[in-house]
């Protein structure tokens, strides 16, 4: 039959033999008719009877409990968990801290950690939302990116709320997904600029930037640029809200300098177009037409104490037809070139109306009107008088200058347009299939990814034509 591996209470007479599992079971409780024999093959407990012997069916239970137990704990696989665990052993080496939370100080930039200190730590309530997910200790890899954090065991991903510090300072911190930034998140690059806010697909969605000159923007995004719906302003400089379009001004909005001055209006490419109103410090008011930054087409101009142009505009300057008001009893109505009269036009004081031909400011000829026994030379000399009078009084308020609408550089490196250039897609294969045990380490490898760096200033020519 075999050979004997045990013996049972003693019996010399009752052998079980195990020719499959290696397996010795000693002594098992409650065994009834010693003297039986009992064969054990193949983890199935089968009878040798001689037609007087039977084994109680409890005894085979127990027999076969047994095998069955000691047969696992020696064969069992290892968990997919313990798996993971094992390849990122491989290719990553464990950071040792007695205070895991602050490891990783080391490897960041002194920039980003006085940052830090200024800001609230970042909830993590939601990594409870993530299943199959480990959450690790920090571990650095070859190409010098370090991740401490929560991992998806089944797909060798980031995935959940973890921490990544690339090989240049940069850092992210915040919720994963599918290897993607996703959720909510803040990212910071070595030269202390940084985002708070919503990724998707490691993309910036939504949040506030802020940036180590003083610029702030916060409001929505698009592919990595200000899109929707913002508010931005630069320290001691400006403030605006309004409409974003490809990381630039379009649409309506309201921008506001330190010394008081407004614009509220339409801006297209960040510039100043189309209707508008804008409001100087000193009480001056323009509201109308402008093309790319200036004032040109129709509008209307007022000075404080109630002076007031009506009519056209080229060149930031009154250029063809429109009325200048003095006051309600005194305005000349007729064309311009350059700010002066010049060509056709009418000369109104009291209700007194006097036609003729300007040149440069000066009526040169009278064509229609009262004289009041005056002739005409000296009817003209009284009306220049009159008109050079009033100019100088105003000419400084005539020369029309819109304040600059500055979109800041920053620092050399700083692409204002595409601030994250810091854009947050994975370089390293993001968009693999899914990455189950096989090959683990090498595709956990592949699937450790870097912060990229911003674009550098020679690559931003959007704002290159910003006035």
């Amino acid at each position: 039959m075999g050979q004997a591996v045990g013996c049972i209470c003693g019996q010399d007479s009752g052998n079980i033999q195990v020719p499959k599992s290696d397996v010795t079971v000693e002594n098992p409780e409650n065994i009834e008719n010693s003297g039986m024999k009992a064969s054990i093959l193949a983890g199935e407990v089968n009878n040798n009877i001689n037609n007087e012997e039977e084994i109680s069916e409890n005894t085979k239970y127990q027999l076969k409990s047994q095998i069955i137990k000691n047969k696992n704990e020696i064969e069992q696989p290892p968990t997919l968990e313990e798996e993971f665990s094992l390849s990122l052993e491989k290719i990553a080496k464990l950071i040792p801290s007695e205070d895991n939370n602050n490891e990783l100080n080391q490897y960041t930039n002194n920039n980003i950690i006085e940052i830090e200190k200024n800001l609230d730590e970042l909830d993590n309530s939601e990594q409870n939302n993530y299943s199959n997910t480990i959450i690790k200790e920090a571990y650095e890899f070859d190409n010098k990116i370090i991740y401490k954090g929560s991992w998806n065991f089944e797909t060798y991903k980031k995935e959940g709320f973890g921490i990544l510090i690339d090989e240049n300072g940069n850092k992210y911190i915040g919720y994963w997904n599918n290897d993607y930034m996703n959720g909510k998140g803040r990212l910071f690059n070595k030269d202390g600029d940084y985002f708070e806010g919503n990724f998707s697909n490691g993309e910036i969605k939504e949040g506030k930037l802020v940036m180590n000159n003083g610029y702030i923007y916060e409001g929505e995004f698009l592919n990595g640029k200000k899109n929707g719906k913002g508010k931005e302003s630069l320290k001691n400089e400006f403030t605006f809200e309004g409409n974003f379009s490809n990381g630039k001004r379009n649409g309506e909005g309201i921008y506001k300098w330190e010394d008081g001055s407004i614009y509220n209006g339409n801006f297209i490419d960040g510039i100043i177009n189309g209707k508008g109103n804008f409001k100087w410090n000193d009480g001056r008011n323009y509201k109308g037409d402008f093309k790319n930054g200036i004032i040109e087409g129709k509008g209307e101009f007022t000075w404080p104490g109630g002076k007031k142009y009506i009519g056209d505009y080229k060149f930031n300057k009154k250029n063809g037809i429109g009325t200048y008001y003095w006051n309600d009893n005194i305005y000349y109505e007729g064309d311009w070139v350059n700010n002066q009269q010049h060509g056709n036009g009418i000369f109104c004081e009291n209700n007194n109306k006097i036609k003729g031909i300007f040149r440069f400011g000066k009526l040169i000829k009278i064509e229609e009107g009262k004289l009041n026994n005056e002739n005409e030379e000296e009817k003209k000399n009284e009306i220049n008088e009159k008109i050079e009078k009033k100019e100088v009084e105003n000419n400084e308020e005539n020369v029309v200058k819109l304040k600059k609408v500055d979109i800041p550089k920053g620092n050399k490196n700083v692409n204002v347009s595409n601030p994250m250039n810091m854009m947050i897609k994975n370089k390293l294969g993001a968009k693999k299939k899914g990455i189950g045990k096989k090959n683990g380490a090498e595709n956990l490898k592949r699937n450790v990814s870097v912060v990229p760096e911003r674009e550098s200033a020679d690559d931003d020519s959007e704002n290159d034509n910003e006035d």
